[in-house]
């Protein structure tokens, strides 16, 4: 009985585990930032797990929150696993795309005032592309251990109702 419960409930745990990456680092991004005509000094710009997910107004929290819904409804009702995968996959590509968003909205104008600097050119692909950091690699394992167990557990109800 408790081992049934376990693996009925297993989704949700991974899901729930989410939260207790929030204080570790998700993101890490070089932003440029001009100290005069020749030179381009490069700082770093930490994002941890809470920033991310109250950035916006809380728009990837509340996929997140769906996201546990999803998955409670499919535990009670025994049906909808692939909405849960789909819904999984969803709140990965937020993570992937996250700091494109988080990173860069406060430093755009920033971006646009030294677009015409030469060497900023050459070094865009390292300035824009993010770093992502432990947090965000715990996070995504989370959710793909949770699409896995939902895939299984779509599997073992095809075959108990065959």
């Amino acid at each position: 009985m408790m081992k049934e419960k376990m693996r009925k409930y297993f989704g949700m745990a991974c899901l729930l585990a989410i939260m207790l990456l929030f204080p570790i680092e998700w993101y890490r991004s070089t932003v440029p930032s001009v100290l005069d005509a020749d030179n381009i000094e490069i700082f770093f710009q930490s994002i941890n797990g809470m920033q991310i997910f109250t950035f916006n107004g809380g728009s990837i929290f509340i996929t997140y929150i769906l996201c546990l819904l999803i998955q409670y409804l499919v535990i009670e009702n025994h049906k909808g696993y692939v909405i849960a995968m789909i819904s999984k996959i969803l709140l990965i590509f937020q993570f992937i795309t996250a700091p494109l968003f988080v990173l860069y909205s406060e430093e755009h104008r920033q971006l646009f005032r030294i677009y015409e600097h030469e060497l900023f050119m050459q070094r865009l692909g390292n300035y824009i592309v993010p770093v992502y950091r432990i947090g965000f690699y715990l996070a995504t394992v989370l959710v793909i251990i949770g699409v896995i167990h939902n895939i299984m557990c779509l599997r073992y109800s095809n075959k108990k109702s065959s």
